[in-house]
């Protein structure tokens, strides 16, 4: 990143030709601060626990990294509010558990099983913004490097940033893959629709796959996935530009 050409404006400032997303921070923007002083960066989470971590933390962060945003909107297919629900870390996702759950080691001699209830989620409405919106709304017409780690909002932004095309005005795309349901003809942790994006991206957009995590992903170690009858799955992979020309 120290070698980035940078743009001479017309009061002899330079204006960096970097830029960085960062959606899904929680309370840790470390991964957007590394590289703050070098690139535009924006770091991207509607979680209540972010923003309120941001009202906190904002004039320590900007004092070191004045150049540095936070936006209190999430990764979406549309932009407007989405229900999401509370998850991990007081995070929030995609995920519904269910509540009405077959107990297989409470049954009678007929082969008939209790249920276990669930307590219900709490939910949010949570604002979400597409990829083209946010890049207009910041004033970038490229992203050099694109994270993704939004528990389970992945697919949709994907989904639409492949559809209108912005993904082409990005350079690299790092991201962990959210999946609770996987096809062992396909491979431990793969499905049919993570490949097809996967596909997508490097037909529509441009961007290459050329890592993934070394275990090729691992499942959630949390009893309450397995009491509720739920295999979850996280995969982390990169992504590159291997082409402009369409």
């Amino acid at each position: 990143l120290d070698d980035l050409p940078y743009q001479i404006l017309d009061d002899g400032k330079k204006k960096k030709n970097c830029v960085v997303y960062d959606f899904g921070i929680r309370e840790s923007p470390d991964f957007g601060l590394t590289f703050a002083k070098q690139c535009d960066v924006v770091g991207f989470d509607p979680s209540p626990i972010s923003v309120e971590w941001w009202k906190t933390s904002q004039e320590t962060i900007l004092k070191d990294y004045p150049g540095y945003r936070f936006s209190p909107v999430g990764a979406g297919g549309v932009d407007g509010n989405v229900l999401l629900r509370e998850y991990d870390w007081g995070q929030v996702s995609i995920i519904e558990f269910p509540r009405r759950v077959i107990n297989t080691t409470d049954c009678n001699t007929h082969g008939q099983c209790r249920y276990t209830i669930h307590k219900e989620q709490k939910s949010f409405s949570i604002p979400v913004k597409t990829l083209k919106t946010v890049m207009r709304e910041h004033g970038h017409d490229h992203v050099s490097l694109l994270k993704l780690d939004v528990e389970g909002s992945e697919y949709a932004f994907l989904e639409t940033m492949i559809e209108d095309l912005s993904c082409r005005a990005v350079d690299q795309l790092v991201l962990e893959w959210h999946h609770y349901d996987y096809d062992v003809r396909y491979g431990v942790t793969s499905n049919p629709q993570i490949n097809m994006l996967v596909a997508l991206l490097k037909d529509r957009c441009g961007l290459e796959q050329f890592w993934i995590h070394g275990s090729k992903g691992w499942p959630s170690n949390e009893k309450l996935y397995a009491d509720m009858g739920m295999t979850l799955y996280y995969t982390l992979s990169g992504f590159k530009r291997t082409t402009r020309k369409f």
